[in-house]
């Protein structure tokens, strides 16, 4: 993976877990139980110290779809 796709895919994956974190208020610790994986790589993944893998990154996706509240998306 180049830096370039690297960054994007960090950045992608912060907006993500902001998302989740900061309008849908779901803490990183049940995030990172959902995900099955610890805390510690949530919070660096938030950090955009370690890029998950695309797996990790396409459930949080899927953590946004489930939990948004479908009237605040125009």
């Amino acid at each position: 993976m180049s830096s370039k796709e690297s960054t994007i895919k960090s950045f992608t994956q912060r907006v993500y877990i902001h998302a989740l974190v900061r309008e849908l208020h779901i803490s990183s610790d049940v995030i990172a139980k959902i995900l099955d994986v610890p805390c510690q790589m949530i919070d660096e993944a938030y950090a955009g110290k370690i890029v998950l893998d695309n797996d990790l990154s396409f459930k949080l996706f899927k953590l946004i779809a489930i939990y948004a509240n479908q009237s605040r998306i125009v």
